[in-house]
């Protein structure tokens, strides 16, 4: 590591950081889902299904929350839909007046394009301040399947593009945003893409002005390790701290269901798998909301109330058609902010040697829980976490050894706490200098560290 590429946070996903390990294990935490949905069919061009093949985003100016989701009437018609909500459980659906359904106008319906619609999802462009929301979604007219898009001033008006972004793309694309170089990105499945590999992939185009869109360029697919009837039917993807993070999508063709993995990505081109490969959005109990089919919407899990909020679309059947009529509904899950991924020692301990890179300043803090299982009430640690600096020798700092280290116990509930040592020494004495650190572990999960000022 340099200090030019230095983030400021490093998650347990990362592998970049890690130069050496003694029983130490990473545990995938999968989000918490909610036995019941947040929104369900309750009106009339709902009638056969919601799906959150859409877009959930919190307006800065008040914290609430806009939904936008496909909902499917009668005559299997999707339509863009959108809903409000202050807390993220209870949604409202307004009437909006603006597009018709049986000659009303008293609906929540903001976007009927031509054609039949799938997987319509919504960037936030801040830099443009004429149509900040942009829409991507997959459109088949007159036999014909392309992907287009559509732009608007705020969210419900929207006005198409006079050309699509390009023809012969199937449906289940995600639109994501790259902030730090303002490349708009579509992770989607390509022209030619089943007469090449004869399964479903993930390709990638881009856009600065979303009006020219780059070639399509083959970012994800199935593996050797795979089970043998799984595909990757579609990947979302985000940045958050030091990496990019997907959550792909696995169709499993027998049995026919979907459920959602993890996946990592340090450029926001090519992704890799964590290790170990584990489910991450699981499918619930026969019966529930999300029994047969499970993925996230298109947009970063959002922190509220001290917990990562994940918007879900969930199924009780899949693309078995002989199947009776299955239920489609919305719902949520939670997770630990940065929980993502632990680094994990048992009580017989363990430790994390990071490579050296250059400490930026400030006080080191991390993310950790030191409690012996998940299980435990969270009242009781029995572990414990230190740490020892090195120094570019990889001796240890005078002042910043282990046994310098006040030990944490506890748990941080996803914010990051700084490490103290004896003697009140404080590691931005070591600012602009070579480090390296040893996490010692005993009965701990650590998710992640950074520097705190």
């Amino acid at each position: 590591m340099t200090a030019a590429d230095q983030p400021l946070k490093f998650l347990a996903v990362d592998e970049r950081w890690i130069a050496e390990t003694a029983c130490i294990r990473r545990r995938i935490h999968p989000p918490r889902i909610h036995p019941q949905p947040v929104l369900m069919v309750d009106r009339p061009w709902e009638a056969l299904g919601v799906i959150l093949y859409g877009t959930v985003h919190r307006e800065a100016s008040d914290g609430a929350l806009r939904m936008w989701y496909l909902a499917i009437d009668a005559d299997d018609h999707p339509r863009l839909c959108y809903a409000t909500s202050s807390n993220g459980v209870d949604w409202q659906k307004p009437e909006l007046g603006l597009c018709e359904f049986r000659d009303s106008m008293a609906n929540n319906i903001v976007f009927d394009p031509p054609g039949r619609m799938d997987g319509a999802n919504i960037i936030i462009d801040s830099d443009d301040s004429t149509a900040p929301y942009k829409l991507v979604c997959h459109l088949v007219t007159d036999g014909k399947e392309a992907l287009w898009g559509a732009v608007s001033r705020d969210g419900l008006t929207w006005e198409m593009q006079p050309e699509p972004i390009g023809g012969g793309f199937s449906d289940r694309q995600q639109a994501m945003t790259f902030p730090d170089n303002g490349e708009l990105v579509v992770l989607c499945r390509a022209p030619g893409m089943f007469d090449t590999y004869a399964e479903r992939a993930v390709y990638r185009i881009t856009s600065r002005d979303f009006k020219t869109w780059s070639t399509p360029e083959l970012v994800f697919k199935s593996a050797l390790d795979d089970p043998l009837h799984m595909e990757c039917y579609s990947m979302t993807g985000f940045r958050w701290a030091s990496v990019y993070l997907g959550v792909c999508e696995r169709m499993h063709v027998a049995p026919d269901v979907v459920d959602c993995e993890l996946v990592v990505s340090y450029d926001g081109q090519q992704w890799q798998r964590i290790q170990p490969r584990t489910t991450f959005l699981e499918l619930g109990p026969p019966g529930s909301w999300y029994s047969d089919w499970i993925c996230t919407s298109s947009n970063p899990p959002i922190s509220q109330d001290g917990v990562l909020w994940w918007f879900l679309s969930g199924r009780t059947g899949c693309h078995d058609t002989s199947a009776p009529l299955n239920l489609r509904a919305i719902g949520v899950a939670t997770s630990r902010i940065d929980g993502f991924a632990s680094l994990t020692a048992t009580e017989q301990g363990g430790w994390i040697r990071t490579r050296a890179f250059t400490w930026p300043g400030g006080e080191l803090a991390v993310n950790a829980d030191t409690r012996r299982s998940m299980s435990m009430d969270s009242r009781f640690f029995s572990g414990s976490i230190r740490v020892e600096v090195l120094d570019e020798a990889g001796v240890p700092t005078a002042g910043f050894s282990r046994d310098d280290c006040e030990p944490f116990t506890g748990d941080t509930n996803g914010e990051c706490r700084v490490v103290k040592w004896r003697g009140g020494k404080r590691l931005s004495e070591l600012a602009g200098r070579s480090v390296s650190f040893v996490f010692i572990l005993e009965s701990a999960n650590l998710y992640a560290f950074e520097s705190m000022q």
